[in-house]
């Protein structure tokens, strides 16, 4: 698990890698929040994450919700072939911006 976060002047980029999950989704919610602007928008990479589960997805929209209500806008970027079937599978695909992982 790790994460990686950088500010620039109006754009947060933020790139998880390994599990988002119930084992680590509130140490991902509490780095976040500890940068969080209400200013910036978010681009989150996902590309390496290798595993989500309900908490990870549950994290994903409580933070799409935080951050569209300052009106700012949250997007998923690279995201791997296991997020986009969580997010197929919960029928949250369309809560989000997202752009698929190249191969």
């Amino acid at each position: 698990m790790s994460i990686k976060i950088s500010n620039k002047k109006k754009l947060m980029s933020l790139s998880i890698s390994g599990d988002l999950t119930i084992y680590t989704a509130n140490e991902y919610r509490d780095s976040i929040l500890e940068k969080f602007s209400a200013e910036k928008n978010i681009e989150i990479d996902l590309a390496e994450v290798e595993e989500i589960d309900s908490s990870g997805l549950q994290l994903l929209a409580a933070m799409n919700k935080e951050i569209t209500s300052h009106g700012c806008e949250m997007q998923l970027v690279s995201v791997s072939d296991v997020v986009i079937d969580a997010l197929e599978t919960s029928c949250l695909i369309n809560d989000f911006k997202c752009s698929k992982q190249e191969n």
